[in-house]
């Protein structure tokens, strides 16, 4: 579920909420792109062709055993569209929210590639024209960050002599903290920057080729820092004043994407998770939502700025009673969300 939005400036400054997320490509389907990934290109040329395969990889933790076998047939992410495109760069981009101070490692494997040979990630990432790309380059040894401003690349960071063998996995992370960006390839650290408008531009995060490069990707983790918005105190004041609530949330939409997530919750580990199509029902066209559970009433009602316009969705989720009605729910759920109301101004409010 989500949390609420509190209207306090100085509760914007509480710590952050350490998250750590794991893309696991054994859950996706086979020969299809995995959920919550979206194909782009940058420069020239159709997006690439990304699913989800099955090949020999190492195994994610470390053996507890020296007999166990080094790698196994595992579910891995492949590029397998070969276009032999100049200024060609297919994209798959995790469609969930911007990061700006995190952790990201994955391992990587070139597997082909007539004219380039090269991977890697992107992070920062604004759109196809604005974002950050490390990538790995075994014709030529290169290990380097390109910043990419309005389609134009800025000269690339990084050494021109480092080993990157086809067919083997490498490993490659990249941490942002501020306005410092780093890199390792193999666990070397080679690449060492300091970006200051990079500092205030979070921006979504992706795996990335060139032209007619076929690479394979697993292993992928990201660990990064949440700020805690001041929809967390609010929420906390809500269920302060009115504890007996089973559950509550708030979802938004975010700018650049088109499903609701959760933003604010009761339980901290549901921020981020996409909405359903109730929810962006209540946003979309201000309907309520009403359903008996088994001992509970869940509604879920148009969160509403200083406008009157929908800027969210509110989950209610309360005891239920004998003879418990769609009517006496939304009344008992309007207090609440009265008091959420009073203290948002805009959807930037709800979002910061």
């Amino acid at each position: 579920m989500q949390r609420w939005f509190f209207w306090i400036a100085a509760l914007v400054t509480l710590p952050g909420l350490a998250v750590e997320r794991s893309f696991d490509f054994s859950t996706a389907p086979l020969d299809q792109t995995p959920p919550g990934f979206r194909s782009v290109v940058a420069g020239r040329g159709q997006p690439g062709e990304w699913k989800v395969i099955l090949d020999d990889a190492p195994p994610a933790l470390a053996p507890l055993s020296p007999k166990a076998p080094a790698v196994a047939k595992r579910a891995v992410l492949a590029q397998t569209a070969r276009v032999a495109l100049n200024q060609h760069f297919p994209i798959l981009l995790n469609d969930g929210e911007a990061y700006g101070d995190f952790h990201l490692s994955t391992r990587f494997k070139l597997v082909g590639g007539a004219l380039e040979q090269m991977a890697g990630v992107v992070f920062h990432f604004q759109d196809e024209t604005n974002f950050f790309a490390i990538l790995a380059d075994a014709q030529r040894g290169h290990f380097r960050c390109y910043k990419v401003v309005n389609g134009v690349a800025t000269a690339p960071l990084g050494p021109d002599s480092l080993t990157v063998t086809p067919g083997v996995w490498h490993d490659l992370s990249v941490v942002c903290e501020g306005a410092r960006i780093t890199a390792a390839l193999d666990g070397q650290e080679s690449i060492k920057l300091i970006d200051n408008a990079s500092a205030a531009q979070p921006g979504k995060v992706g795996f990335f080729t060139k032209s007619d490069t076929v690479c394979y990707f697993t292993d992928a983790r990201l660990s990064f820092t949440r700020p805690q918005a001041a929809a967390q105190a609010l929420i906390k004041s809500i269920l302060s004043a009115y504890p007996r609530l089973a559950d509550l949330a708030i979802y938004a939409v975010r700018p650049g994407t088109q499903m609701p997530v959760i933003i604010a919750a009761k339980n901290e580990q549901q921020i981020g998770q996409s909405g359903t199509a109730v929810e962006q029902s209540v946003i979309a066209a201000s309907k309520r939502y009403y359903a008996k559970l088994r001992n509970t009433a869940l509604v879920t009602v148009p969160l509403r700025d200083r406008n009157g316009e929908t800027i969210g969705a509110v989950r209610v989720e309360m005891s239920s009673f004998r003879g418990q009605t769609e009517g006496n729910a939304l009344m008992r759920a309007k207090p609440l969300l009265d008091r959420m109301q009073e203290q948002i101004t805009s959807l930037e409010d709800l979002l910061h």
